[in-house]
């Protein structure tokens, strides 16, 4: 798993598989995208404006839950 931040784009990316992958990108919002490899497993999330949407707290306006069709834990 990798976290980045672009301080010059304001975008933070969190990458969970290490090995490059093709990916779809699914839009949540406009703001907030996953990429899905194979199987529409979750390869990454990337999240714009992410200053204004982490700092001081904020959540982004998106809510990752049963994505993949699975049933929710916890």
């Amino acid at each position: 798993m990798k976290l980045t931040c672009d301080a010059q784009d304001d975008a933070l990316h969190l990458r969970l598989a290490e090995a490059p992958r093709e990916c779809r990108v699914v839009r949540l919002n406009d703001e907030v995208a996953v990429d899905c490899g194979d199987g529409d497993g979750i390869v990454g999330v990337e999240v714009l404006n992410a200053h204004r949407l982490l700092a001081g707290g904020g959540t982004p306006a998106a809510r990752l839950q049963n994505l993949l069709g699975r049933p929710a834990q916890g």
